[in-house]
Parts: structure tokens; C-alpha cells; sequence
């Protein structure tokens, strides 16, 4: 702004130009007035000088006025105008962005050192490291502006990903605990869109009830750091597994999806994948457009059970942090399965799970390992050891055996349901349906077709499959599962809206064949008809395999140990009562070591970490019963923090209507703001007085001389006085 001072130079320039315009020229009879005009051509000039410095002083004042010009001093400093200051300092990993040398986070530090610089004596200031879960550098607003520097200059980004919302109601509340009557709030960020949830109607709503509670409504500033260069980045995505049940029989597919999130077209590049650390594998990234991504995957056999972790990374850029992605799992030894058999004992021709617990464990290397019992036997049975449980043609279960699943499936057990001549649907719908209550997911109606007749039936329906259980088999080129006919089932109500409950696989006719709920932490799926070849060919078809393996899989993955999790949320290393540990040692991905007390929550062991939100791999160790234990868990940025989108010309005016934000793109003008109302005066006004008083001036003093010189003008005569 203050380079409008130049403007001031126009008068002179123009004065100057008009001067050049005069031309002398000889004429006798000028000889006989000179005298007379010397006297009025030194008034004309002064005069002249006189307009000029008006002028000049005119536009030097009104751009000055313009630029909002302030005095600092302590003389101007009262309890009236104290102010608590929150800065909320963008933390999220797009901060992390390398621009001419330097991170954006860095800059960003450095303004915010800049507007604890505008405080005196007597304010207040709170610094609060924006990201999913806010953290404030101190607990409450501090007069410390030295110490609070000092853990600025520390501080870094977090690898996670930015809650405006989130953090700017952190800061309500330790405004709400200030002492000076003048509250700020100042928002340092890179821009980017995501974060700030200007979607999110009821969370601003929220906000904006906030701010009325205040007795003067905190003035709220944002500072968007700009970028100087255009961005060039690529970044990975989450890692996802073919499924989520991992054991040492067979490979596992590992995909992580590439995409360009940058200005600039970028590739090819190199990625390698690696697990537990070893053995990296690489693989060249084709050239990639803006915006557009490409899955990557490898295949790889675990042969040890246990702990394990996947890394894959990209040759670094300008945003390092979503260059490296991580993705923790358990890979078992064994899953024990146990299948309910509802045929007379002894009866091995008749009994309906011999082809389901050969498909299960078709060799002894199989992962998946069935115990058959009869239902006698299930109220003796163990089911904590059982990740999963199959009722195969069960005619009726007693009322304890009901309450031993009910228990077993809420503490997070599978349960797959596969009914048969065997089965009432009036008993089961009384004593497992229970009105939508009970564990059974639909209720039973009535039986359809003719178990009898082989040569017709319905066919299942395989268009549009999309549950994870089933993807396998959606091709029909690679799967024949279409080529499956069903005699005779059991039709089952559709689920009704809010009932939990939904249909995973459905018959050419429309009718479900597989329906599911979740019931505790545990899931239940329901069969149509049973899974052995006295409904239908099922059995006999090569999908048959895989889609009992899935389902089983499905079933059994709730009681999996979360290794990976969201960032924010709580970190939980659950122990054996066995395991002599007293504490968990965990080594966070920045390289600082925790010492967790174990504690007993709801009858079971463990250590909580609460704080996560360090984006990377978290290692816990302890004592265990057979020694020492190693377990790896992740948090993973979310993949929309890679989008550097910036906020829309349209969202920012969205939230300056909602919450009166007024958004800064330079140091220079927020300084002035932040200085109003504080030790502090502005003399703008003043000078804006200022220039309307000159400008009357110049216009009087104008209007004088040139009627003074029509005056004179007037009075000069030739050829009066002769005779």
C-alpha cells in the first residue's frame, strides 16, 4: 500500500512538463511591460510552489490514510485493552510441504513468533497445534511469551490431519478461562480445503452458537501461508489386503494404490514394498498425470505367525510424509473353527458338515482348522477358543447353548447359521429370531422347491456383488458359482429398515440367500439353505471352496487384534493373564519411548495409548509367558491430507458469513490488524481529516489565484489615453 507514496511525484512531474511548454519569443513592445510584470511573475510563481506542495501532500496523506498507519507505545496500553490472544497453528502433514528449502509449517512458526512479537504487557496468548486431536503447547493462556516461544521453536507437525472445527473450539474454551476483556483468535494454515468441513452445516452451526455466548465476540483471523512454487507430488494411499484373516498356508495379495496429487505431471518412479522391515521389493510408477492414480500390489507368504507390518515408499518429493505408508496385521497359525453337526452321532454318510469341514482344511498345512461336535456337545464346549461357529441343520438348541452364542457372538465370535430338513422356522423364529432380538438375522418363512427334484431349482444371482466376502467370486469368467442351482430353501423375510440387518448374496428370483447382522462387536450370517449337497449342487462346485473360506474368514475377523487404527484414536495392547508384563515399553514413530501401566478394563489386561496423533508404526514390547513379546500397530494419515486443493474463493466467503473470519494472504496487513485495540493508536483517521482539509484548501487557494489573474488580465489596456 505504501507504495502509492510514489503518486505523490505526479504534481511535480506535471508541474515540470508545464514549465517545458513555455517558449520565449522576441517582441519588441514586451520591452515596455517587463517591468511592470516582474513584480506579478515572482507572485505567480510562489503561488504556483504553494499549489504544488498542497497537491503533493494531498496524495502522500490520503495513501498514507489508506495504509492504516499505528503508533506502539505503553503509554496507550490500559486494562481496557488487553487482549488474550489463541493462535491455532496448523500441525496437519501437508504443513510438511518443501517450498524454496523451507516446510510450510516452518514459515508458518515463524508468524506465528511474529504475532506474540504485536502483544505487551499484560496480554494473554495460547498456542494450539491443530490437527485431528488439538493439543494446546500449554494447558491455559499464558503471560510467558518467552517460554511459550521456546516450545513454538520445538514444536512440529504432527503427521496427521487438520479439524478447524475441532480446534477452534478448543480455543472457545480457553478464551472462555481468559481474564482481558478482548478476545482474538489467529488461524496459521496452508489453505488446504480439507480440514475445515465447510460441508459440515451442523458442526459451524455449533460454532456459531459458541461465539454468542461470549459478552464481546472473539475476532477470528486467518493467515494463509502461500505457496511460491507449483507442487509436484506423488503420494500412496492405504495399504489393503485381498482379506483380512492372514495365515502361513497361502499367499496374500498386498495392493497400495499411487496417485498424483500435485500441479505437475510426475513418473515414472520408483516404489518398493518391504515387511517387517526386509527384503524390499521394488517396482517402476508409470508417469502419472494430475489426479489420476494407479494400484500397485505384490504377493508375499508369511511364514511366521504373529506380529508382522508392511512398508511401502516412493522415491521422496516435496511432501515426504504420504511418500511412506504402513499397514499392520496378525498373521495366524491356526483359526479354530468349531461346526455344529445337527446329524445323529455316528452318521458319517448323512452328516452335514463333511463337505464343509473338508473344504475348510483341505490339507494339514490349512490354516483353518473345524472341530465337528454334535449338539449335545455344545453345552461343554469351550467357545472362547473358537474364533468362529458354524450350526449346520441344528434342529434345536437349549435355551443355555442360546445364551453361551448370544455371549460368545457380542464378545466379537462369528457365527454362520446353514439350516436344513432339520430345522423349524417356527422354533427358530421363536427362539432365535425373537422379533428381530435374537441372533438370527431374518425371520424363516416357509420352504421352497423340492430338495427331491435335481434337475431344476434357481440359480444365484451374481450381478453387482460388492461385500468383501464375495469378491472373489463376482467374475463369471473365473467363477462358477453362477453355475450353482438350488432346489429347495428356506425363503426369508427381507430385512426391514433400522433392523441391523442386510442381504449379502441373493437368487436369480430375488429371494435372499445370505443375510447378515452385526450383534455386540461379533457378526452373524444367515444360509438360505444348508451348505452340504442335499439342497443343492453347491458343494460340488470349485467356488464352493472359496466362498465357505470367506465367510469363515468374514466371520472371524472382529476378534482379529486392531493393529491398525485411526488417528486419534486410542491405542489398545491387549495381554494374556498369563503374561507376567507389568508394563508396555512403545516406541512411537517420531522415536520417543512410552512406558504404559497395564490396567484391568472389563475383565481383561491391557495398556492404553491415548495419544496418536503421530502418523507411522507404533512398536510395543513386553513380558510375555513365553518371553519377550513384539507388536506392531499403525496409524496412517488420511489419504484426502495428500489432496493440496486449496480452499475456493466460495468457501472462504462461506465461512467469513458464518463465523466472521476475515482471511489475511500477507504478514503486513494482518500486523495492523492484530495491533488494533491494543498499546496501540491508529491515526488514520486522523490523517483522512486530515487530507479533506487540505483538499478544501487547495481548492479555495485555486480558485483565489486564477480570478486574480483574470483580474489583471482585465485591467490591461492598449490605446487608452490618445489623443
Amino acid at each position: 500500500m505504501l507504495l502509492g507514496l510514489a503518486a505523490g511525484s505526479i504534481p511535480i512531474i506535471i508541474h515540470l512538463l508545464n514549465r517545458r511548454r513555455h517558449r520565449v519569443v522576441d517582441w519588441g513592445a514586451m520591452r515596455f511591460l517587463k517591468l511592470s510584470f516582474v513584480t506579478r511573475h515572482r507572485r505567480i510563481r510562489i503561488e504556483e510552489i504553494i499549489l504544488l506542495i498542497l497537491r503533493t501532500l494531498l496524495i502522500v496523506l490520503l495513501v498514507l490514510a489508506l495504509a492504516r498507519p499505528f503508533l506502539t507505545s505503553l503509554l496507550f496500553s490500559s486494562a481496557k485493552s488487553h487482549k488474550d490472544l489463541v493462535i491455532i497453528l496448523d500441525a496437519s502433514f501437508s504443513m510438511a510441504l518443501k517450498d524454496r528449502g523451507t516446510t510450510l509449517f516452518e514459515r508458518a512458526r515463524e508468524q506465528a513468533r511474529k504475532a506474540i512479537d504485536t502483544l505487551s504487557r499484560g496480554d494473554a496468548v495460547a498456542v494450539i497445534l491443530a490437527s485431528r486431536v488439538p493439543k494446546p503447547l500449554l494447558g491455559e493462556l499464558s503471560y510467558d511469551f518467552e517460554k511459550l516461544k521456546g516450545l513454538l521453536t520445538r514444536s512440529h507437525e504432527s503427521l496427521s490431519s487438520l479439524d478447524v472445527p475441532k480446534s477452534l473450539d478448543r480455543a472457545y474454551a480457553l478464551l472462555r478461562k481468559g481474564g482481558n476483556p478482548i478476545p482474538e483468535i489467529l488461524i496459521i494454515t496452508d489453505g488446504q480445503r480439507h480440514g475445515w468441513f465447510t460441508n459440515d452445516v451442523n458442526r459451524w452451526r455449533y460454532l456459531t452458537e459458541e461465539l454468542a455466548a461470549f459478552k464481546r465476540r472473539p475476532a477470528v483471523s486467518v493467515l494463509v501461508i502461500p505457496r511460491t512454487t507449483t507442487v509436484a507430488n506423488l503420494g500412496l494411499g492405504e495399504i489393503s489386503l485381498r482379506r483380512n484373516v492372514v495365515g502361513t498356508d497361502r499367499n496374500v495379495r498386498i495392493t497400495v494404490n499411487v496417485t498424483n496429487t500435485g500441479e505437475a505431471a510426475l513418473g515414472p518412479q520408483r516404489l518398493t514394498f518391504a515387511v517387517d522391515g526386509k527384503g524390499p521389493r521394488g517396482m517402476n510408477v508409470e508417469r502419472l498425470l494430475p489426479g489420476t492414480s494407479v494400484p500397485a500390489s505384490f504377493t508375499y507368504r508369511f511364514q511366521t505367525p504373529g506380529s508382522h507390518y508392511v512398508v511401502a515408499r516412493l522415491e521422496q518429493d516435496l511432501l515426504p510424509p504420504d511418500d511412506r505408508t504402513y499397514f499392520g496385521l496378525e498373521v495366524l497359525k491356526e483359526l479354530p473353527v468349531l461346526l455344529v453337526d445337527g446329524s445323529p452321532a455316528g452318521d458319517a454318510i448323512g452328516s452335514d458338515t463333511l463337505f464343509l469341514a473338508s473344504a475348510l482344511e483341505p490339507t494339514p498345512e490349512s490354516t483353518v482348522r473345524p472341530t465337528v461336535i454334535g449338539p449335545e456337545a455344545l453345552a461343554g464346549a469351550d467357545l472362547t477358543r473358537c474364533r468362529a461357529v458354524v450350526l449346520a441343520n441344528v434342529g434345536q438348541l437349549a435355551a443355555t447353548d442360546i445364551d453361551k452364542l448370544e455371549e460368545f457372538v457380542r464378545r466379537g465370535g462369528g457365527l454362520l447359521i446353514a439350516p436344513g430338513d432339520r430345522v423349524n422356522p417356527q422354533i427358530y423364529n421363536a427362539t432365535l429370531f425373537r422379533k428381530g432380538e435374537g441372533l438370527l438375522p431374518a425371520e424363516m418363512l416357509k420352504l421352497e422347491g423340492d430338495p427331491k427334484q435335481r434337475d431344476t431349482g434357481v440359480s444365484i444371482h451374481l450381478s453387482g456383488l460388492t461385500h468383501e466376502t464375495l469378491k472373489l467370486l463376482s467374475d463369471p469368467e473365473k467363477s462358477d458359482l453362477n453355475q450353482a442351482l438350488i432346489h429347495a430353501y428356506l425363503k426369508l423375510a427381507a430385512p426391514t429398515a433400522g433392523s441391523g440387518a442386510s442381504v449379502v448374496l441373493r437368487l436369480a428370483n430375488g429371494d435372499p440367500m445370505l443375510v447378515e447382522k452385526d450383534f455386540g462387536r461379533g457378526r452373524i450370517v444367515l444360509s438360505a439353505c444348508p451348505l452340504d449337497a442335499s439342497w443343492s449342487n453347491l458343494a460340488v462346485r470349485n467356488a464352493y471352496v472359496v466362498l465357505v473360506h470367506e465367510l469363515i474368514y468374514y466371520l472371524a475377523s472382529p476378534l482379529l487384534p486392531v493393529r491398525n487404527i485411526p488417528a486419534g484414536e486410542p491405542l489398545v495392547v491387549t495381554l494374556d493373564e498369563s503374561d507376567p508384563a507389568e508394563q508396555v515399553e512403545l516406541l512411537l514413530p517420531m522415536g520417543g519411548l512410552r512406558k504404559l501401566p497395564i490396567e484391568r478394563r472389563g475383565g481383561v489386561r491391557s495398556a492404553t495409548h491415548a495419544d496418536t496423533t503421530e502418523a507411522g508404526l507404533y512398536e510395543a514390547t513386553y513380558r510375555g509367558s513365553r518371553g519377550l513379546v513384539r507388536e506392531y500397530y499403525v496409524v496412517n494419515f488420511e489419504p484426502a491430507e495428500s489432496d493440496l486443493t486449496l480452499l475456493t474463493t466460495s468457501s472462504r466467503d462461506i465461512l467469513t458469513s458464518q463465523t466472521a473470519m476475515r482471511f489475511y494472504d500477507d504478514w503486513n496487513t494482518l500486523e495492523g490488524a492484530l495491533r488494533v485495540g491494543h498499546s496501540t493508536r491508529e491515526f488514520w483517521h486522523w490523517l483522512a481529516v486530515l487530507t479533506v482539509l487540505l483538499l478544501v484548501t487547495e481548492v479555495a487557494l485555486t480558485r483565489k489565484f486564477s480570478s486574480r489573474k483574470a483580474s489583471e488580465v482585465e485591467g490591461v489596456t492598449f490605446g487608452t489615453g490618445l489623443p
